[in-house]
């Protein structure tokens, strides 16, 4: 069978070893198998299918970073939308207290007005007016 192999030139009488180098036996011919096309279109062919393997892994690897940091992403602007919704609903209730605050001032604006004016009808010093009155005062106490 050897005699075939090399006849075909697909083995070929290994290189002899060095000094120190027992790894072939005394006396023997050892042979080494030559490389054939058809091996070196299979390790060619090995080889391309491990790059690609590469690549896809690759590119599979940096779609998945990139979906990793879209998802992080999103938190984030998840907890920054619920934060502002917090703030928005806070902020609606402060506006909503001042809107009635505004509604009840005219109220109690009046009768200041009414005593500013009767003070100014009689002369009177406007810091002499009394400072607490209430929407139930009324101008006529002052006469």
């Amino acid at each position: 069978m050897w005699q075939k192999l090399q006849q075909q030139k697909l083995l070929m009488p290994r290189p002899e070893p060095s000094m120190g180098d027992s790894t072939a036996a005394d006396g023997e011919d050892a042979l080494v198998e030559r490389p054939s096309r058809e091996g070196n279109r299979r390790t060619s062919t090995r080889f391309s299918q491990a790059r690609k393997r590469t690549s896809c892994l690759k590119a599979y690897s940096d779609r998945s970073s990139q979906t990793l940091e879209r998802i992080h992403q999103l938190n984030l602007l998840g907890e920054s939308n619920s934060a502002l919704c917090l703030d928005c609903e806070s902020n609606l209730e402060v506006a909503q207290d001042l809107q009635a605050q505004l509604r009840t001032a005219p109220q109690e604006l009046d009768p200041l007005k009414g005593w500013v004016v009767l003070a100014a009808r009689n002369g009177t010093p406007i810091f002499t007016v009394p400072l607490h009155l209430t929407p139930s005062c009324s101008t006529r106490s002052l006469a």
